[in-house]
């Protein structure tokens, strides 16, 4: 984004990392790089740090969110009492959408990216029964279910005419040589750095993902299929299958989770999350 020549405004919690990060854009291109520090396993806080940059940048290009978390730990409460996990991989991603879309309705090619998994997790078949995956928690559900709620929320906004002019992508990543792992056991963790040994390079995963902010309109729904929703994409930049569960009404009951949960968070703060859209983080 940097060699694009935009200006990009990083987030995340550690400070030192974020001032590397925008010592290296400089350098590569674009001006008035920033890092902002925030703590997206409180919804409040993703809220008000998306409150702030929206206000200093009334009209916004492009939202990548990507923060996340890998462990083999179980439901682990947050502020808001949510799942760590689940708050980094879906919750706060809506909490950011929620803040920024008006910003970035006021651009002229906005695009939302959401890296996690699609085309890879599976269903999460009990999205009815326990939507907050409080009775039922496991691994492979925790993932299957950040992974099936991006896809279907971010679905709900894009199908809003409201957004009718936002693209929304929800893309994997691939296995990149990254810090991925951190959080992990040392016995999980050491063979995991070993395999990052022979993963993809993070610069053209980076290439990968950002593919939709270099197309035109046009060209995404000559690649994708247009008629709103979500684009779902693979590490290649192509085409990713739905899952079987991802109809309208499976959409409906998901966006309904997902705005009973925000609003919540913003009544614990003394404040209604309103009637606008919601999703992200950067």
């Amino acid at each position: 984004l940097a060699e694009a020549g935009m200006k990009v405004v990083a987030v995340g919690r550690d400070r030192a990392r974020g001032a590397a990060v925008v010592e290296a854009m400089a350098e590569r291109g674009g001006s008035g790089h920033e890092f902002i520090s925030c703590d997206s396993f409180s919804l409040a806080s993703a809220t008000r740090c998306a409150a702030h940059i929206r206000a200093e940048h009334p009209a916004i290009d492009v939202l990548v969110m990507s923060q996340g978390m890998a462990t083999i730990q179980g439901f682990t409460p947050t502020v808001d009492g949510n799942d760590e996990k689940l708050t980094l991989h879906y919750w706060s991603r809506m909490a950011w959408a929620n803040e920024l879309l008006s910003s970035l309705r006021a651009s002229e090619a906005p695009r939302i990216i959401s890296v996690l998994s699609a085309g890879v997790h599976a269903p999460y078949k009990q999205f009815m029964e326990d939507p907050e995956l409080k009775l039922n928690y496991s691994i492979k559900n925790a993932a299957d279910m950040a992974g099936f709620y991006n896809d279907l929320g971010l679905d709900a906004l894009g199908s809003e005419p409201a957004n009718a002019g936002v693209v929304f992508v929800h893309a994997v990543p691939g296995f990149v040589k990254t810090r991925w792992g951190t959080e992990m056991p040392w016995w999980i963790k050491g063979p995991v750095r070993m395999l990052q040994l022979l993963g993809r390079d993070p610069a053209v995963c980076a290439e990968a993902m950002l593919h939709p902010v270099f197309c035109t309109n046009e060209e995404l729904n000559a690649e994708f299929g247009g008629g709103g929703g979500v684009l779902l994409m693979t590490q290649d930049a192509k085409p990713a299958a739905k899952t079987d569960m991802h109809t309208p009404e499976a959409v409906a009951n998901v966006w309904g989770t997902t705005r009973a949960v925000l609003d919540r968070a913003a009544a614990a703060e003394g404040k209604g999350a309103g009637a606008g859209t919601t999703t992200s983080s950067t």
